[in-house]
């Protein structure tokens, strides 16, 4: 069963139903959507906790029964691009930084 209908479940054993408010790819425009609202979001963890400090935001984490499946990712790059050294070096600082990233 996917997350979507194991939530839907759970909100309706609490009498609750989803309503999808807004929907946005700019993190600034759905975190400020919080701000004065009652609304909830479920997004990917970041490093920005001390900004939701700063907003009046609390985070928790997800329960692992409504946590998203693991996903794969991929770095893609045009091949004239694959020798110059700050491609290199930009490269091999991104996938440090994922790396990093997948360890928290």
């Amino acid at each position: 069963m996917n997350t979507i209908k194991k939530m839907m479940q759970i909100l309706a054993a609490l009498g609750r139903e989803r309503k999808i408010v807004l929907e946005t790819h700019n993190p600034n425009c759905a975190l400020q959507s919080l701000e004065h609202t009652n609304y909830v979001l479920l997004g990917a963890k970041g490093p920005a906790n001390e900004l939701y400090e700063q907003m009046g935001l609390t985070t928790i984490e997800i329960p692992k029964e409504l946590a998203a499946p693991k996903f794969s990712m991929k770095f893609i790059w045009h091949q004239r691009q694959h020798l110059p050294a700050e491609q290199v070096w930009f490269r091999q600082l991104v996938m440090n930084e994922l790396a990093a990233s997948m360890k928290t």
